[in-house]
């Protein structure tokens, strides 16, 4: 054999061997960068989610899950180079305090919170909230949340939805505005108190107030005093299902006069039924307005869940957009991002514009709608 060729011949199925080997490399290394996890910035789920193994939670919780899922399918958040994917975090603790100590102590740390979604519960916890310096977005409304300021003077928990003193303030206006006498009725309960001290707080001030009995079946004693006061607007600043039974009893009456709610939802619309035509309140946001914002919200989470949104999913659907954004900007320090949301310019939502203030209100007021059979139409629409 010609030793010239042999060694050709060797030669040439080494490097041969070496390009197959270095290929498989390269393939095995491409194959390993497309299945590799994305880095993630996950945000603490407080007063709902999806619970352990992805059991569907509340409406929130869905809202929080539906704009993650898109934020993810459009590639992440995009941070200096590389993109985040966005994840939540859960809590099974029971007690609302619990849940927060569990959030703030996760490896890796969170980057903001959700919730919590009521009052009662977002003031017990304010103080642990405040002393994290946690971005919290919430859901729920009472004063004491920016009043005074936490934090030495900056907020921590940034509100998604009007303060109470705002709601009363936005209906009162309007029962002013209609003319004659207006009366507030208010439920002898923490809700209705809040409601009453939240109205004697922004103003302006009806001309008397009637109670409204907790579970209250039979209302000829809250009518009578109504009828007696000749009230021709009242606001009546209680649960659904009082404030239904209220309003039944005054049509029953002969009482024809201009009839306010706190806050219009499907629950009263039905319990109310056709009484409830004409009827005033206020939301932050509606699954009957049809904005481009909100039909196309809707079809995503009716879709995603098969069944309708609320308000509470809308808030944190836009929360979580809010928080997308603004850490593309600032990145996930804390601190950073606290304040750029304090500063945050105006922003459209779902449920509103949203913009950064210094108390931490977020959104500056509700809608006022009027229901119109089982749906409600913004006022003036």
């Amino acid at each position: 054999m010609d030793v010239r060729f042999s060694l050709r011949w060797s030669m040439g199925f080494l490097l041969g061997l070496a390009c197959i080997l270095s290929g498989c490399a390269r393939l095995h290394a491409l194959a390993g960068n497309a299945t590799a996890t994305p880095p993630t910035w996950a945000l603490g789920l407080v007063g709902a989610g999806l619970g352990p193994g992805g059991v569907e939670g509340s409406y929130s919780g869905n809202g929080a899950q539906l704009a993650i899922e898109q934020v993810n399918a459009h590639g992440g958040i995009l941070w200096h180079g590389t993109r985040y994917q966005l994840a939540t975090v859960f809590s099974g603790a029971s007690a609302v305090s619990d849940r927060v100590r569990e959030l703030l102590g996760h490896d890796p740390p969170i980057v903001a919170l959700l919730g919590p979604d009521e009052n009662d519960a977002a003031v017990a916890a304010m103080p642990l909230l405040a002393s994290a310096g946690l971005p919290t977005l919430t859901l729920a409304m009472a004063s004491e949340l920016t009043a005074p300021p936490q934090n030495g003077g900056t907020p921590t928990i940034l509100r998604l939805r009007p303060a109470l003193t705002t709601w009363a303030a936005a209906l009162a206006n309007y029962a002013v505005q209609s003319g004659g006498t207006f009366v507030l009725a208010s439920e002898d309960d923490p809700y209705g108190h809040a409601g009453a001290a939240a109205l004697a707080a922004a103003g302006p001030h009806p001309a008397a107030q009637v109670n409204v009995p907790p579970g209250m079946i039979d209302a000829t004693a809250s009518v009578s005093a109504i009828l007696a006061l000749h009230a021709s607007t009242v606001l009546c600043w209680g649960a659904e299902a009082e404030a239904a039974t209220l309003l039944h009893a005054l049509h029953g009456a002969g009482w024809a006069g201009q009839f306010l709610v706190g806050a219009v939802d499907a629950t009263f619309i039905a319990l109310a039924g056709r009484d409830a035509a004409g009827v005033v309140g206020g939301i932050t946001w509606s699954p009957d307005l049809t904005d481009t914002a909100s039909r196309q919200f809707t079809a995503a989470y009716v879709q995603r869940f098969g069944a309708l949104p609320d308000e509470h999913a809308a808030a944190l659907y836009d929360a979580v957009n809010l928080l997308s954004a603004t850490l593309a900007q600032v990145g996930p320090d804390h601190a950073a991002l606290l304040a750029a949301l304090l500063a945050l310019p105006s922003t459209a939502g779902v449920a509103g514009t949203y913009r950064g203030t210094a108390s931490g209100d977020l959104l500056a007021a509700p809608h006022l709608v009027n229901v119109q059979g089982t749906t409600v139409r913004l006022l003036g629409s």
